[in-house]
């Protein structure tokens, strides 16, 4: 899913400053607010499978942690 259709899903709210260069901002409408605890349970449900993974012994290496997520190299 991308930005306009988390707009038109009423997920986030897209602000429009007419300056230059042009400055967009992007924001959580209440709607996207009350999906926290869902993407917090699928947060811990991805760290759970990494140690489970890790502790069968598989070498998952975290690639690159940043506010994207993660990119995991199996």
């Amino acid at each position: 899913m991308n930005l306009r259709e988390l707009e038109k899903a009423g997920i986030i709210h897209r602000e429009v400053y007419n300056e230059v260069p042009l400055r967009v901002e992007y924001s959580l409408t209440e709607r996207g607010r009350s999906l926290r605890h869902i993407l917090e349970s699928m947060s811990d449900w991805g760290t759970k499978l990494i140690e489970e993974r890790r502790e069968a012994g598989e070498d998952i290496e975290i690639l690159a942690p940043n506010d994207k997520g993660l990119r995991i190299k199996d």
